[in-house]
């Protein structure tokens, strides 16, 4: 049996090492605690006791920390914060806070606002874990239905599901770019499908196990997939090749003249309904109603910038 199986520690008696410590004396502590002196010396006796070392030297009129005293009090300052944060988090499981959030989306979607729910989020609701989990088309579905995740923001390409509700998201605008020097963004002529089959087309692979939808696919026969829409990003501004590209990770690039539209027959816009979608038997919680609410407002804010179509 070890010594504090014998002599159990309380959070009592670490209150009141603290308030000794910080008021100078066992009287003034009492004071704070509004318990008597005698109920103060006790509890300290006790703590003395569990640990088996003299905390106080007591020769003098203030009550002064030994040199094991000040080591202790350090750790049961850390003690005491955490069992306050453990009350925090009961309180606010109590109230209907989930103790996890789990959100998955398409990488193709903006992530400033997303990102902007999530730090206020975190504010609000600091004992709610939140996992974000970034995907690409079936693999949003996929990865919402493995991990039982709680909310799914996708492109809205995989078809009606009745068992979930859906809430449409701003609409998401894509852009035929390649880089300013490539033979497609000649503005001279318009280009057919013919003419973009001559090059590399650059698409991001869809991340589901099947692997094989690809949004928009203009039919090149010399394709390079890459991982995500950064990625894609990059090889467009290195000239590897030309391709769709969200509108939020065009505009700067189209400002600057790194990137050039290039001038399709069948238009070098299209835009998608993005959706929101959770299951219908295990509607959003308090902290999923909330997250909600923080989203929609940073949707609000993104599109009125004019960066999300």
């Amino acid at each position: 049996m070890s010594l504090l199986d014998a002599s159990p520690l309380t959070l009592d008696q670490l209150r009141v090492l603290d308030a000794i410590a910080e008021t100078g004396s066992f009287t003034a502590a009492a004071g704070r605690l509004r318990r008597a002196t005698s109920a103060v010396s006790y509890a300290v006796r006790g703590l003395e006791e569990a640990v088996g070392l003299p905390l106080f030297d007591r020769s003098q009129h203030r009550a002064t920390l030994l040199p094991a005293g000040e080591a202790l009090l350090v750790e049961a300052r850390a003690v005491l914060q955490q069992a306050e944060h453990l009350l925090h988090v009961a309180r606010e499981l109590g109230e209907g806070w989930e103790p996890r959030l789990r959100v998955v989306l398409d990488g193709v979607l903006p992530q400033e606002p997303l990102m902007a729910a999530v730090r206020r989020f975190t504010h609000d609701a600091p004992t709610t874990r939140i996992e974000l989990k970034v995907e690409f088309l079936l693999g949003v579905h996929e990865r919402f239905e493995a991990d039982e995740a709680d909310l799914m923001l996708s492109l809205g390409v995989e078809g009606d599901r009745p068992e979930l509700r859906v809430e449409p998201l701003p609409a998401l605008e894509v852009l035929l770019v390649a880089a300013p020097d490539h033979p497609l963004t000649d503005q001279s002529t318009r280009k057919t499908r013919e003419d973009l089959a001559r090059h590399v087309e650059l698409t991001v692979s869809d991340s589901s196990q099947a692997g094989s939808m690809r949004v928009a696919d203009l039919g090149s026969p010399s394709v390079v997939r890459l991982s995500d829409f950064h990625a894609k990003r990059e090889a467009l501004l290195g000239g590897v090749g030309f391709g769709w590209l969200p509108r939020h990770l065009a505009d700067d690039a189209l400002a600057a003249g790194r990137l050039a539209p290039i001038p399709f027959e069948e238009g070098f816009r299209r835009r998608f309904a993005p959706r929101l979608a959770y299951r219908r038997a295990t509607p959003p919680g308090r902290g999923a109603r909330h997250f909600l609410e923080l989203l929609h407002e940073e949707l609000a804010k993104h599109t009125h910038r004019g960066r999300f179509a």
